[in-house]
């Protein structure tokens, strides 16, 4: 639906969302608005949801237009040439080309596009538990850490150790 209201209502070369004046989106916002009803409550979240697939609609258009490299019917021939020309800039192609390796980055060997921000698997919970458990029963057998405040110490070391030491100012597993 907010595909076809874009195609229908695309008169000016926009190249991105939040390029499009706000009366323009808020006008494609009452063309969606003729086609579906809500309460009034959910007017803001929907407006949101609508603004966010919106761009990520429009975007995914204009990927699909620069691979074809032709003009879809449903952009004026006189908005093609300013597209076109944006496309074709260094500094566009420099970014698109950037982003391309981003996307292509291939971190520590795990594949492409490797997002770190999340949840940590259960076999590597497994791991580290199982390296500290063999560093902590190392160091007892040792004798390092025999008086109470030492060994608290020397365990919070050694787990640090095994998880990677501080990361952005944490350590992985210690809570706040």
């Amino acid at each position: 639906m907010i595909r076809d209201i874009i195609k229908n209502k695309y008169d000016a070369p926009y190249l991105s969302w939040k390029k499009i004046p706000k009366p323009v989106r808020d006008m494609w916002f009452g063309e969606f608005q003729k086609e579906f009803r809500w309460l009034p409550e959910y007017s803001t979240r929907i407006r949101s949801n609508f603004e966010r697939r919106g761009a990520t609609r429009l975007r995914d258009m204009f990927t699909d237009i620069r691979k074809s490299g032709q003009c879809p019917n449903w952009i004026g021939e006189g908005v093609w040439p300013d597209l076109s020309s944006v496309w074709a800039t260094p500094e566009f192609i420099k970014m698109r080309e950037q982003n391309k390796q981003n996307r292509a980055s291939d971190c520590g060997g795990l594949g492409s596009s490797l997002h770190t921000g999340g949840s940590v698997p259960h076999t590597e919970h497994r791991r580290r538990l199982d390296d500290f458990v063999r560093a902590r029963e190392s160091r007892q057998s040792t004798g390092k850490g025999s008086s109470s405040g030492s060994a608290h110490i020397s365990e919070y070391q050694t787990w640090s150790k095994v998880v990677g030491g501080r990361q952005r100012g944490r350590v992985y597993g210690m809570g706040s």
